[in-house]
């Protein structure tokens, strides 16, 4: 299968509406996908609990606690569970690194 096959399949689902909100004229935030309806919630939630990342890194933060609480249990895990729980925690490594660094690049 080639590249441009791929690409134009990949786009055939990919909604695009672009959304100027003006309110945000000197610093333009650009919302794609599914949701467009709901600009004033995302808008919303990403001012007062934070981006996209950083929610996910709360909840990866979350879930590596629970995994932490239970080794034993994911020590009788199949190998596809194990490797579920190590790209995971592979994950949450990579996340905390790169905040870190965005961190250390802000002070």
């Amino acid at each position: 299968m080639s590249a441009t096959s791929i690409l134009s399949q990949n786009l055939r689902d990919f909604v695009y509406l672009p959304t100027t909100v003006w309110r945000e004229f000197f610093r333009p935030t650009f919302y794609f996908g599914c949701n467009v309806n709901d600009i004033d919630t995302e808008h919303e939630v990403l001012g007062d609990v934070g981006s996209y990342g950083k929610q996910l890194n709360r909840v990866l933060d979350a879930l590596m606690v629970l995994i932490e609480m239970d080794d034993d249990r994911i020590e009788r895990l199949s190998i596809d569970q194990k490797e579920a729980i190590y790209a995971l925690r592979t994950l949450h490594k990579d996340a905390s690194r790169a905040s870190a660094r965005a961190e250390a690049r802000a002070n």
